[in-house]
């Protein structure tokens, strides 16, 4: 999304140059990968976000919920200090890096627990006006692959 990004890379993967269009840089963040370790009934979430420079970062971070009938509109961060819903787990990253990742690991997940997850972004323009970014909702299992 930028012409120059750094990153930290949390796994074993490749990297491939795509060359097309050129793109009007936008905030955006999305889920990145996601890891199971079924035999310890544990997952782990990677969030990857890029903010092109003019924008300031206020927060990032990932919702996630274990309950099967949590619906996609339940999936918002609403204001900063309450919870979207008590289905639904806020998680905060640390950084304030325009560019950067978030994981976010969940224990104790039985094979058929349905994991839903979304990642956030909250940053401002020059004026001070803040906005929300969001990345696509997932839905998986600790077996899915």
């Amino acid at each position: 999304y930028d012409r120059n990004y750094s990153f930290r890379i949390n796994y074993n993967t490749t990297l491939t140059a795509v060359y097309g269009e050129s793109v009007t840089p936008e905030p955006v963040i999305r889920i990145s990968r996601v890891y199971r370790d079924p035999s310890i009934y544990y997952m782990t979430v990677f969030a990857e976000r890029s903010v092109p420079e003019e924008y300031t970062v206020v927060s990032h971070g990932i919702l996630m919920s274990v309950n099967a009938t949590v619906k996609d509109s339940q999936m918002v961060v609403g204001s900063a200090s309450d919870l979207p819903t008590a289905n639904v787990r806020k998680v905060y990253g640390n950084s304030t890096e325009n560019c950067g990742t978030f994981s976010l690991a969940k224990s104790q997940l039985l094979d058929s627990t349905t994991v839903t997850a979304r990642p956030f972004l909250i940053y401002q323009d020059a004026a001070g006006k803040e906005y929300i970014a969001y990345g696509s909702i997932l839905r998986t299992t600790n077996v899915d692959a």
